[in-house]
């Protein structure tokens, strides 16, 4: 494997990292609980604060589109490359399938999974990925989630058929339902009200933090609640450990930046919500391979659009790409 192979091996796990807490594989389903490093804070109650909840109604499934916009670009030193990346969409049935007074343990089953057409892709690789995602159709996303919104033990169950996984899918999927349902305070909060959420965050042994600020906007007329979200995240340098690395090569995290800011409008009493997320990220890492070092940066931007959906509205079609609606 070249440098620039085991670099971009390296700035996509981080990448995935970035945007997700690091999910559990191979678990048996676990009721929804609250993780002790997760830190949650009011910073203002505002107006006539209420206690809210996530409730969960076994059997009651919802159908969500996903829409993920990545762009990248990668800065070698002596040469630069990057560009938009194909559009992905996702349709997912979400059920919870145990319910407790503590949460829920949820399946999201890919009822769609293809691409849309994005100005700047070659049309080879819109197709090439647009039939890879297809044969992911009936794969489903395990997760638990709390009454106050924690997405935990995400993990991937079956692979529709796919003869091969896609690494990274439960990361994607899990981080979209995250920005949707966002985390809630455990107390009563009202509208123009603020709180923080403080967690670690990373996959594959890579450490970083990510502090998220909440504000209540309002409630609207139908029950939903409009928040508003801006998150920064960082991670100190440290050795990385990266599967696929070739013998004798070394990669370490010089640094990790990244913000991003949303919008979500979420009924508490179902799984049915909104939400527009964009984030980018910033990484320097290092690498030693065979002699050779290379200090490399990336810049990833990834947007993230959530859209309730009829069931009568999900294609039918076999065809894996979608046309921009």
């Amino acid at each position: 494997m070249s440098t620039f192979r085991t670099f971009l091996a390296v700035a996509w796990t981080l990448a995935c990292g970035a945007h997700a807490q690091d999910a559990s594989h191979g678990q048996a389903p676990t009721q929804a609980s609250q993780t002790d490093a997760t830190q949650i804070s009011v910073l203002q109650p505002g107006q006539d604060p209420q206690p809210v909840r996530y409730r969960f109604e076994q059997g009651a499934t919802a159908h969500l589109r996903i829409v993920l916009e990545v762009e990248s670009h990668v800065d070698m030193g002596f040469d630069q490359a990057g560009g938009p990346h194909p559009t992905l969409e996702y349709i997912l049935a979400i059920e919870p399938v145990a319910v407790s007074e503590d949460g829920a343990d949820i399946r999201a089953t890919i009822a769609y999974a293809g691409v849309r057409d994005r100005k700047g892709v070659e049309p080879a690789l819109r197709n090439a990925m647009g039939e890879q995602l297809a044969a992911f159709r009936g794969a489903a996303l395990a997760f638990a989630m709390s009454t106050t919104g924690q997405i935990t033990d995400a993990r991937m169950e079956g692979w529709g058929s796919s003869p091969q996984q896609l690494p990274g899918l439960e990361v994607q999927l899990a981080e979209a339902l995250q920005a949707a349902f966002p985390m809630l305070p455990a107390d009563p909060i009202g509208a123009g009200g603020a709180w923080t959420v403080v967690q670690p965050r990373g996959a594959k042994g890579i450490a970083m933090q990510s502090d998220t600020h909440h504000r209540l906007v309002s409630t609207l007329d139908d029950g939903r609640l409009q928040i508003e979200s801006a998150i920064e995240f960082s991670a100190e340098p440290q050795e990385l450990d990266i599967d696929g690395m070739p013998p004798g090569a070394r990669a370490s995290l010089d640094s990790v930046s990244g913000a991003g800011a949303g919008q979500t409008f979420v009924a508490l009493g179902s799984l049915a919500a909104e939400a527009t997320m964009t984030q980018s990220t910033t990484i320097s890492i290092k690498i030693l391979d065979g002699g050779q070092q290379m200090d490399m940066g990336q810049m990833m931007l990834v947007k993230t659009i959530v859209q309730p959906i009829d069931e009568d509205q999900i294609p039918r079609a076999s065809a894996a790409t979608a046309r921009v609606r």
